[in-house]
Formats: structure tokens, C-alpha cells, sequence
């Protein structure tokens, strides 16, 4: 059933619906939706960028997200669940269309940078001493093999 609703919100043109667009928040909520869909239909979609329609639109090429809050949404999920091996995919693929969909943006150095405490968000005091040195590794490989 949860396969076959995420199946009608693929459009007649093969694009996933984009209404959630115009109220994307980048929290717990869609880091949570996000991650379903990809897990749900990632696998059979050629174009990764269409699972990801809150980040960019395609037909204004106008940006809509700031990839920082998007980084640090999808990090913050990740690393409360325990940094699975399927949130290491999916947050390879967030970074890829992150990359390929808004000019000038660098996945890995924004990842870098929440990790390192470089950045003003908070995310590294947040986590340090939960998270253990062999996942942060296996963020930042997966993050910088995939946002090349």
C-alpha cells in the first residue's frame, strides 16, 4: 500500500509532485518523508533529482532551498538514528543533486563544516561524544565519494 501512494506521486511525466514544495521546511518531518521516499522509489528512478524536488525547481531553475539547512536537516536525522547504512545512500544522493542542481554548492565542505563546528548551526556541540569516530568517517566518505 505505502509502495503504491508513493507510485501516484509520480506524475504523468515520471516527476514526483512538487506541491510539498511551497511548504518545505527542512526538519525531523521531511528529512523523515524524504528518506521514505527515496527507500520507497529511489531504486527505480534513473534521475535522483526528481526524489528531491524541494531543492531546486527544475522549471524556474530558481533555487529554493539553502543547502546548509538542508545539510544540517538530513545530518541531524541521520545521526539520531544511528547513521544506518541506508542513510549514508540517501544523504549520498541528496549531496549528488545538491551538487549537480544548484551552482557553486560544495556537499562535502558544508558537511565538513557542520561536523567540524566551523559553522554557526550548533550541529557539532549537539552531537559530540554521541556519534563515534568510525560513523563521522563513514558520513564524510559517503558525503565526499558522491558530491564530486
Amino acid at each position: 500500500l505505502i509502495y503504491e501512494r508513493r507510485l501516484l506521486a509520480i506524475g504523468e511525466k515520471g516527476a514526483i509532485n512538487n506541491a510539498r514544495i511551497a511548504n518545505a521546511s527542512f526538519d525531523k518531518a521531511w528529512a523523515e518523508q524524504s528518506m521514505a521516499q527515496y527507500q520507497t522509489i529511489g531504486g527505480i528512478l534513473h534521475d535522483k533529482s526528481e526524489l528531491f524536488p524541494e531543492i531546486a525547481d527544475p522549471a524556474a531553475s530558481t533555487t529554493l532551498a539553502d543547502p546548509h539547512l538542508v545539510l544540517s536537516a538530513a545530518m541531524d536525522y541521520i545521526f539520531g538514528r544511528g547513521v544506518m547504512d541506508a542513510d549514508l545512500t540517501w544523504l549520498g544522493a541528496l549531496c549528488n543533486v545538491l551538487s549537480r542542481e544548484l551552482k557553486g554548492c560544495n556537499p562535502s565542505k558544508i558537511v565538513d563544516g557542520l561536523m567540524s563546528g566551523e559553522d554557526e548551526s550548533g550541529f557539532s556541540e549537539n552531537w559530540q561524544g554521541e556519534v563515534g569516530v568510525d560513523d563521522i568517517e563513514r558520513v564524510k566518505a559517503s558525503v565526499h565519494e558522491r558530491s564530486i
